[in-house]
């Protein structure tokens, strides 16, 4: 099977790689997300960036059900701070994201695609990497990459983005 045809594995790499992501500026900052104490930042990085190598790296039951109880319980914070009136910061890539309905939508697709490769565990991107044509693996390695990059582009900064959006006055 052609590697970049396998949507499930690109989509619970992108979900492991972001998570990842998170624990390791987490580790370098030691800023908590909102809701912990400063003392939980470093052992949640270490949690949060164990998970999402391991689904990168390995095919297991315990890594895919990590990462789908993780994303469960993110997107829970979020929705229930939406529904208590308003996003505010999460802190969750380490900044000023917020809790709203793209942040809710990225937790919600993430914790699907996590509790699928439970029911149907695809390949690790490292496996499908490992078993690849040079060419297929490198653009399998950016494709995963830039779907990371993006998904952590749109929690820090689609919130902002829109709410900045004036649309232009029609002129009568």
């Amino acid at each position: 099977m052609v590697p970049w045809a396998e949507v499930e594995a690109v989509t619970v790499a992108t979900a492991a790689g972001l998570l990842a992501w998170a624990g390791a500026v987490k580790m370098l900052s030691g800023e908590p997300p909102a809701g912990l104490p400063r003392r939980a930042a470093r052992p949640f990085a270490v949690l949060e960036l164990t998970v999402g190598l391991a689904c990168l790296a390995t095919a297991g039951v315990a890594a895919e059900a990590g990462l789908a109880v993780l994303y469960a319980v993110f997107s829970v914070v979020v929705a229930r701070s939406l529904v208590q009136g308003g996003g505010g910061g999460c802190g969750c890539l380490g900044g000023d994201e917020q809790a709203d309905l793209p942040h809710l939508a990225i937790d919600l697709v993430a914790t699907a695609a996590a509790a699928v490769a439970l029911l149907r565990p695809p390949r690790p991107l490292l496996v499908l990497v490992q078993h690849s044509p040079p060419l297929a693996a490198a653009t399998l390695a950016v494709l995963v990459g830039c779907a990371v990059a993006c998904a952590a582009l749109v929690l820090a900064h689609l919130s902002r983005s829109l709410r900045a959006y004036r649309p232009a006055r029609e002129q009568a």
